[in-house]
Formats: structure tokens, C-alpha cells, sequence
């Protein structure tokens, strides 16, 4: 056999190896797709904004904003949700209410505040800091939400 012959043949099979290899990885850590159910039961429209771990960019990403007519659901697919995450944060507010967390929370939790721009649909990724001076961007805190039930799956109704 000529030696190029020998070098396409080791080549092959190097590249037939890895791909065995690379198939037979665990997949458990790697980005998937989440869904967040939102019902809203207020007489009011609601909007709603969420943040959850970006396993791609291993970072938090923060969107907003989900709008709610009085008496709608909305579901919303949150990408890159690693396997490994149970729990999504989310912050709302309609004229009349505002659904955040704990900004007194003990210091060991986490630290869940966030800044967003009320007046306009936002992603950015990390803590968002960037933003704290800009016009129209106020600091808020979020609440946690669990899973309910399955991985990847979030149901929240606001009351």
C-alpha cells in the first residue's frame, strides 16, 4: 500500500474513533430548552420579565418583556437552560401590583436583583450592570419559581 493510501487510512480511522467517542459522552450539563407557562387571572395587563441560566454563554440571560392581557396564558421558550438548572427567576408588574422578590433577602441567598427598562423589550446577559446608569433602568428583585414536576417545565399564575 502507497503511503498516501496508509495516511488516508489512519486519518479515517482517527476520525471514525473520535466520532465513537464523542457519541458515547454523557450529554448530562449540556444546553436544552426550557418552557415557562404564564397565566395571568388579573382583570389588569400584566407584563413579565425572566431571567435563567444561559448554559452557552455560562452566564444569567435576562428578557423582558412577556405582555399578558387580562385573562391570557402565553407560553415562552427559554434556550441554552442547562439540564442541571431547576429554577427560573421572574419579576411582573401591572398598574396596580408588583411581583418581585425579597429585596431584604438574607445575604447568604443569592443575589436576584437585576436591572430592567420598563418601558422596553430588553435581553442582555450577565448581571446587567452596564445599564445602571442609563434613563429609564431601575435595579429590581426577582423571585424564584420551581419546576413543576418535569425538567425544563414552569408554570406561574399570577392571582
Amino acid at each position: 500500500m502507497r503511503d498516501w493510501q496508509r495516511c488516508l487510512v489512519r486519518s479515517f480511522c482517527g476520525m471514525f474513533l473520535i466520532m465513537t467517542l464523542l457519541a458515547a459522552l454523557p450529554t448530562q450539563g449540556l444546553a436544552e430548552a426550557a418552557s415557562l407557562e404564564l397565566i395571568n387571572n388579573k382583570e389588569e395587563t400584566l407584563k413579565v420579565t425572566y431571567t435563567a441560566w444561559d448554559a452557552v454563554r455560562n452566564s444569567n440571560s435576562t428578557k423582558g418583556w412577556v405582555v399578558l392581557k387580562p385573562y391570557t396564558s402565553a407560553t415562552v421558550t427559554i434556550d441554552h437552560y442547562g439540564n442541571w438548572e431547576q429554577v427560573l427567576w421572574l419579576y411582573a408588574f401591572s398598574k396596580s401590583r408588583v411581583w418581585q422578590g425579597d429585596p431584604n433577602a438574607n445575604l447568604s441567598d443569592p443575589d436576584l436583583s437585576f436591572f430592567v427598562n420598563p418601558a422596553m423589550n430588553f435581553q442582555y446577559y450577565g448581571k446587567g450592570g452596564q445599564y445602571a446608569g442609563q434613563k429609564g433602568w431601575e435595579e429590581v428583585t426577582f423571585f424564584s419559581i420551581a419546576e413543576n414536576g418535569a425538567h425544563g417545565q414552569f408554570t406561574y399564575t399570577f392571582e
